[in-house]
């Protein structure tokens, strides 16, 4: 009995072991290319063509899903973080109505030029902050958000295309909260 309790102490002591992961972390987050952004704004725009049926019901939700991108090109991922910093103040505009926090933001530490993968995590703070409000809706019955998490993968995507899919979020996002 002794024996199993210092085993487990020695075996706890080696998960726990302070470590700089920051390294691995950095070197899977420089592998990011536009096809995971890409993939996030697809789930933001999902999750809003749901939103809208929650807020406005069937009506709405037709003239959100209506709404669809428009191609562009140029564009780096410092566009993309821009045009998601306008979805991101609606969205926490919204979130405000419901005593919600703001979304989380990530800025890279070292303070280096947007990349895809700045672009990455703070769309994927803005869906999870998306999820929130969606679940904070007081007519919100039996609703299941993974729905919105599940997106396709896609390749040979550009960050134009990504901010396609930004500006339509924010376009969505501004009918919804017109009605």
């Amino acid at each position: 009995m002794i024996y199993r309790f210092f085993i487990a102490i020695f075996v706890a002591g080696l998960v726990f072991v302070p470590t700089d992961f920051s390294h691995a972390a950095e070197a899977k987050l420089g592998k990011i290319t536009p096809n995971g952004p890409f993939r996030l704004w697809t789930a933001v725009n999902k999750g809003l063509v749901e939103y809208a049926f929650v807020k406005g019901g069937s009506a709405l939700k037709a003239n959100v899903a209506a709404l669809t991108a428009v191609p562009t090109t140029g564009k780096k991922p410092g566009h993309v973080l821009a045009q998601g910093a306008e979805f991101r103040a609606a969205l926490d505009n919204g979130r405000a109505k419901y005593n919600l926090a703001p979304s989380k933001k990530y800025r890279d530490p070292k303070g280096r030029a947007v990349t895809p993968a700045v672009v990455f995590l703070n769309a994927g703070y803005m869906l999870d902050g998306l999820v929130r409000l969606i679940e904070a809706q007081p007519n919100v019955k039996d609703f299941h958000v993974g729905i919105i998490y599940v997106v396709p993968k896609f390749s040979g995507k550009s960050p134009s295309n990504v901010f396609a899919l930004a500006e339509l979020a924010t376009r969505r996002m501004a009918l919804i909260a017109e009605n």
